[in-house]
């Protein structure tokens, strides 16, 4: 990671981790963390339409690993809020039957995109030029795309998907958090 970047994405775990610290309510924190990390892409994104990468493998390092790096964190906080907003607080049952459906969800995403998954975790790169090089995106990403990453000046045809494996991994984490501390709640009822 260039200075620039590792210095920007420094401060932005650090202001997540100031934010996180506030004593306010689950909601406001996570929607601090979601604009804070989506400020910091675009203030990234900008300073990136600015300049050219120096060569190819600067690119392919950008877009396999720099960017998903922020863009995840934005994914990763919109994830956290939407299941703030709309799991049930009901009962146990329906509570640990929405947090087993996001992990199931999880899955899919991970099954969906195993090839890619198992190319990225083998830390292979002989097809790094066709992922990540966007002169050769086919704009596939598009129809994936969140709102925050549709410029393809900025945008691979595959960094979303790093993107998204960093963030539903991390929010496997409370997710299955969630199912343990559900589960003999459920027994109980």
């Amino acid at each position: 990671m260039k200075p620039g970047y590792l210095a920007a994405y420094k401060h932005l775990l650090n202001r997540i981790r100031e934010i996180l610290s506030e004593h306010r309510p689950e909601k406001d924190n996570l929607e601090a963390c979601f604009r804070t990390a989506l400020y910091c892409w675009e203030e990234l994104k900008s300073r990136i339409r600015e300049c050219e990468f120096d060569s190819d493998e600067e690119e392919i390092r950008f877009f396999k690993s720099i960017k998903p790096r922020f863009t995840g964190l934005v994914e990763y906080y919109a994830q956290r809020y939407q299941a703030a907003l709309f799991a049930p607080h009901s009962s146990p049952a329906a509570s640990l039957y929405f947090w087993k459906m996001e992990l199931k969800r999880i899955d899919r995403f991970f099954a969906f995109n195993q090839d890619f998954v198992r190319y990225m975790e083998s830390g292979d790169t002989d097809l790094d030029e066709i992922y990540f090089l966007r002169i050769y995106s086919d704009l596939s990403n598009v129809e994936k795309a969140r709102v925050y990453d549709l410029d393809p000046d900025v945008a691979s045809s595959h960094d979303w998907i790093v993107s998204k494996m960093i963030a539903l991994g991390k929010y496997r984490f409370d997710v299955e958090a969630e199912i343990v501390k559900l589960e003999p709640l459920k027994k109980n009822k």
